[in-house]
């Protein structure tokens, strides 16, 4: 598992996992004061596709954010 802390009190928690439909990312989104939790599912099959439109969207972001987007290695 990895964890990212965010801002405004919010965490993000990347895990694999495994079940009987195969394996899997989980993204959850978190916040600490008020417990707030929501999150998704992403099945291995789809992570390249879900790796390639992240970065699309990453690269968008390089104009609204040029100076921490570019601290990213894609």
């Amino acid at each position: 598992m990895k964890q990212i802390d965010g801002e405004n009190d919010k965490y993000f928690t990347f895990d694999r996992g495994t079940n009987e439909r195969g394996s899997f990312l989980r993204i959850i989104e978190a916040k600490k004061t008020s417990g707030f939790r929501g999150g998704i599912t992403v099945p291995a099959s789809l992570l390249l596709q879900f790796r390639d439109a992240f970065n699309e969207f990453i690269e968008d972001f390089k104009q609204d954010l040029p100076e921490k987007v570019d601290q990213l290695k894609l």
